[in-house]
């Protein structure tokens, strides 16, 4: 709580990456992904920041909407993030971060949060460029606010859900629900989070913080129009485990997933046999994170922006080669470190040494590039190239 003033101003003006973590908008901290420090010895000013997750960052309920002037609720851990990029803006000169050249960054939740953030009003200006890692939002569906949508395993609206929630604490919806809920501790509201598996706080469409549909925004070009990288990883879903296992339950993911196009989903993915149904699953996972990026960057070019479009493939040795190039392997590489049960291999530290490079240069210009390394050309919609990242980089 030191007045920001008391600290010496350093004189040089570094690029800034804002860095939000993942973990589902339900979990993860601030210093998770601890990619500040080998950033920072490249010119970087890194801020990481936490945020409002679960029931208490997402929650949206009737009578929160009613008491809000937006006509809104739910969204509270987007809104802290916007408050964060204000700070930066204010306040990052003194720490030697130049305000006008913030790049917002982040993985799987973080990457989504980062898209709905160029979808939003309340963040214009706050950022000029984007990196999005294995997430996005306009490549799906988002839960709304009060319309349920049938798809994306979405079935209902959220401030059902917020309801549904009130009245597993004994609160009914009227016109004492809202200071009955604020007498309830934290930990009251977590334990029937917990005790009800089936409702899901996320971010949503709210009509304000996000005024509509992010697939909308995007497919008519109205979003922050800023340059991104933006990639997705060979194996994201293997860390997810393997939910679906029976053809019935595969063809129930499909209808919740797809709604009235089910049957197309299933063309796409058929199964013969039981046994055929973990990897099959797992492929449609694995596809939808590479369609969100892939989406991303066509969504991006098109609306007059340039976007690089990466793939990483890198599978590690030991025990954790099973897993492929999993969700968040990337982060290892860009972070420079490992965790102990991670086998070194020849040309670790050289994909470490590239993806820093160039995840930096971006941040730096809004380009990739830099003289000496393999191309990342520009994604093209006719030639449809991305860079891929793995025992080679081509």
């Amino acid at each position: 709580h030191r007045d920001l003033h008391s600290f010496p101003t350093r004189r040089s003006s570094d690029l800034v990456i804002v860095w939000l973590h993942g973990g589902g908008n339900k979990a993860g901290r601030s210093q998770q992904d601890r990619i500040g420090p080998s950033l920072a010895t490249l010119g970087v000013v890194v801020v990481s920041l936490n945020y409002r997750l679960g029931p208490l960052g997402f929650l949206a309920h009737p009578a929160l909407t009613a008491e809000s002037p937006h006509d809104s609720s739910g969204n509270y851990g987007l809104l802290d993030q916007i408050e964060a990029l204000k700070w930066v803006q204010r306040s990052i000169a003194v720490f030697g971060g130049d305000p006008d050249n913030v790049t917002l960054a982040g993985q799987s939740a973080g990457a989504v949060d980062a898209c709905l953030l160029m979808s939003s009003p309340l963040a214009e200006g706050l950022f000029e460029r984007s990196i999005m890692e294995s997430g996005d939002c306009q490549g799906v569906l988002n839960e709304d606010i009060r319309v349920p949508l049938g798809a994306n395993q979405i079935s209902g609206d959220a401030e059902d859900t917020g309801g549904r929630l009130a009245r597993d604490l004994g609160i009914a919806n009227g016109p004492e629900s809202l200071v009955k809920l604020r007498r309830l501790s934290a930990g009251d509201i977590l334990n029937a989070w917990r005790r009800d598996p089936t409702l899901d706080f996320g971010a949503i469409v709210d009509g304000w913080v996000i005024p509509e549909q992010p697939a909308r925004i995007f497919a008519e070009g109205r979003q922050i129009r800023v340059p991104v990288l933006v990639g997705s990883n060979a194996d994201e879903a293997t860390v997810f485990g393997h939910g679906v296992q029976t053809i019935a339950q595969l063809h129930r993911y499909l209808r919740a997933d797809a709604g009235e196009y089910a049957s197309d989903e299933s063309r796409l993915y058929p199964v013969r046999s039981e046994a055929e149904v973990p990897a099959e699953f797992l492929r449609i996972q694995n596809d939808s994170f590479e369609y969100g990026a892939y989406s991303m960057a066509q969504a991006v070019s098109r609306a007059g922006a340039r976007a690089w479009l990466y793939y990483f493939s890198r599978v590690g040795t030991g025990t954790r080669a099973p897993l492929g190039a999993y969700h968040g392997e990337e982060l290892l590489f860009l972070a420079a470190s490992f965790p102990s049960d991670w086998t070194p291999s020849p040309g670790d530290g050289q994909l470490s040494l590239a993806m820093r490079t160039y995840w930096v240069q971006f941040a730096r210009t809004g380009n990739p590039n830099v003289a000496g390394m393999p191309e990342w050309p520009a994604f093209d919609s006719h030639r449809e190239q991305c860079l891929e990242l793995g025992s080679t980089i081509s």
